[in-house]
Formats: structure tokens, C-alpha cells, sequence
């Protein structure tokens, strides 16, 4: 393996697929229990109330129609080929057969070749797991999964309502039904720092995850992390900060882990703050000028580094620093 930066989802795709592949977003309308009462109210601190859908989509349309739209709006052409992306707050808080349905729609659009579903980890019932376990049976399936943190004493304070454990329980149990899982993981959050970013790394690497998404925390209006920044509570990091600590989360990080994005993004209308966040393809492309500069990369420092990690099973390469950043 040459010495490059970092497993990107771009050159991962092209590895799988043989061409370029896009992601599309779809809905089914779907709630979180950590917002109708089932485990919390008000959802994590950080989430906004409003689903943050793309400008396209046109509530109450079905999954086909969504699909079709969305492969249209992002300039969708013949050789291209698609992931449709479940993106509501909970995608597994409904009956299992829903789900079925709704994924069984996405997969029948000309052009979609997998499935991306972002979920909790505590939201996935017996029933539920075999579905996700028959479709991973059947395409290219992605089990998107919200930890954000390691550290249960920030999960507390983000109104998570789980905890590092059930997260890592949850991952077991997606290896064991051949479920490849993506780990979403935000940096900057308030109280933690580039060594926390470390320890979470640390963490994911126990677990076998196949994929990680680095998201910058993002101040979004109408948040209680608005509340807590627009009163002084919570600086968000500077983007030298953010860099050094994505740096060393992909150098804690085994090579043979996708990375699905190195920089998060919102709505200019509704992001407050960092105003450094508002050009994610810049912020990627610095991490990766910081990794060029330190003369490091994905995995230089993991303790599960090696090629037989779960992870890194059919990994292609690292990403090329001359390369184009992560979308």
C-alpha cells in the first residue's frame, strides 16, 4: 500500500462499482424516540426540530417519486449509479415491514444500486435486524449509525439517551448478520477536544466498522446548542482546531476504513456558527493539507491498523492527496 492519505468513499465506490456513484436522499416522514417521549423529548442537543432535506424534495411524495426526483435534481445520467440514502431522524423508528416496502421502492428506480439507512443504535428490534440482514443479503447496504461520541459523560450531555456500549453492542450484532455499519462521529463538541477525538477513534477501531462520516459540529438555529452558543456556553473550535483534531482521529483510525466525509454542512440560512464551516469541500481539502504536511496518514497510528481488521476487508487503497476531497 503507497503512501497516501486517507480511504475515501469516492475511490471505495469507484473500487466496488467500477464508475462514479452518487448518493440521493429520500424520506419516509420517520420521527426519533429521543423526540416523542419514548426515550427523551427535544431530541440531542445539536439536532434540528426541521428534517434538513434537500431543496428538491416535496413532502408527502412516495419513495419511488423521491428517488426519481432527487437522481433528476443532481444531474442524473446514463453510466451513473446511485445509493438511495434514507435520511429522516430515526430511519429504523417504524414497523419493520415498512421499511421493507420503502427500500424494495428505492432499489426498483433505474440506476440505484444500494442503500444507505442512518439510524440510532438503540433503535434496531429483532424484526428490523432481519430485514437490514436480508438486504445486505441482496444489494449494496449501508447501516448508518449515530455515536458521535465514545465518551459517555458527553453523550449524557447531549441528551443522547444511550451510551457508548450499545452503540458498540449494536455494531456486533450488524458483523454478525454481515450488515456493514458507518459510524457517524462529530468533532468539536462542547467539552471535547482533539484527545477525545483520539479516544473515540480508538474506540470505533474495537468495533470493526466499515465506515466512518466526520462531521465539524455545527451551531444550527432553533437548537439547544444554539441556545447554549448564542449565551456565551460554547465556542465551536477554529479550523486549525478542527483540522488537528481529524488528524489524529484518521491517524487513530485503521486504513481500511471508508471514510464517508471529512466536513459537515448545513443551510447557510440556518447555520449560526462556525462561519469557517459554510465551505465543507474546504474544510475537507484542508484536512487532507494537514495530513500532507505532517507527513501522515488513515491508520499510521492504529491499534487495529492491520489488513485483517474487519474493516479493512476488500479496502482498495488510500486516497490520493492530489485527488479530489470526500463529498
Amino acid at each position: 500500500m503507497s503512501l497516501t492519505l486517507y480511504n475515501a468513499l469516492s475511490d471505495n465506490l469507484r473500487h466496488v462499482f467500477g464508475g462514479p456513484v452518487r448518493k440521493v436522499p429520500f424520506s419516509l416522514g420517520l420521527t426519533c424516540p429521543n423526540r416523542d417521549g419514548t426515550k427523551g423529548t427535544g431530541g440531542c442537543v445539536f439536532c434540528s426540530h426541521d428534517e434538513l432535506l434537500p431543496h428538491w424534495r416535496v413532502r408527502g411524495e412516495g419513495v419511488r417519486r423521491q428517488v426519481t426526483r432527487g437522481i433528476t435534481a443532481t444531474g442524473g445520467h446514463c453510466g451513473t449509479r446511485y445509493i438511495a440514502y434514507l435520511q429522516d431522524h430515526t430511519g429504523t423508528w417504524c414497523e419493520p415491514s415498512v421499511l421493507a416496502d420503502a427500500c424494495r421502492e428505492a432499489l426498483a428506480v433505474d440506476g440505484v444500486v444500494g442503500l444507505s439507512i442512518g439510524t440510532r443504535p438503540d433503535c434496531i428490534t429483532g424484526a428490523m435486524w432481519r430485514v437490514l440482514e436480508d438486504l445486505a443479503a441482496t444489494t449494496h447496504l449501508w447501516l448508518e449509525l449515530g455515536l458521535q461520541t465514545s465518551d459517555d459523560r458527553t453523550l449524557e450531555r447531549l441528551n443522547r439517551n444511550h451510551t457508548a456500549q450499545v452503540f458498540a453492542d449494536a455494531a456486533q450484532e450488524a458483523a454478525r448478520r454481515g450488515v456493514a455499519v458507518v459510524a457517524h462521529v462529530m468533532l468539536g463538541l462542547p467539552g471535547e477536544g482533539a484527545v477525545e477525538a483520539e479516544a473515540t477513534a480508538a474506540f470505533l477501531a474495537g468495533t470493526g466498522v466499515a465506515g466512518v462520516k466526520l462531521h465539524n459540529t455545527l451551531v444550527i438555529r432553533g437548537t439547544r446548542l444554539y441556545d447554549l452558543w448564542a449565551a456565551g456556553g460554547y465556542a465551536p473550535p477554529r479550523r486549525e482546531e478542527y483540522c488537528d483534531a481529524a488528524v489524529r482521529f484518521l491517524e487513530r483510525t485503521p486504513a481500511g476504513t471508508v471514510i464517508h466525509r471529512l466536513a459537515a454542512e448545513a443551510p447557510p440560512e440556518l447555520l449560526a456558527a462556525p462561519d469557517w464551516a459554510r465551505a465543507k469541500h474546504a474544510v475537507a481539502a484542508a484536512v487532507a493539507r494537514e495530513l500532507a504536511v505532517r507527513g501522515t496518514r488513515q491508520g499510521a497510528r492504529a491499534v487495529f491498523a492491520g489488513m485483517n481488521s474487519p474493516a479493512a476487508q476488500g479496502a482498495p487503497h488510500l486516497h490520493d492527496p492530489h485527488r479530489e476531497a470526500t463529498p
